[in-house]
């Protein structure tokens, strides 16, 4: 059995995030509190703000 690390629940963390997933599903899926999970959102605020304008870059046509 594989030990997910604090790491690699905040990257998921800050991709599901990025995606609206609501906390309450988070912390069904990564086992975490909500209220750890809030904490989390505002740490990594900046994260998930980059993640989420990632996905809405289009590339210019020359």
């Amino acid at each position: 059995m594989t030990k997910v690390t604090k790491l690699d629940q905040k990257a998921q963390f800050i991709e599901l995030r990025a995606k609206e997933v609501p906390y309450e599903k988070i912390a069904q899926e990564l086992e975490v509190s909500k209220p750890t999970l809030i904490k989390w959102g505002r740490e990594l605020e900046t994260e998930i703000s980059n993640r989420n304008s990632k996905k809405y870059t289009f590339k210019r046509k020359t």
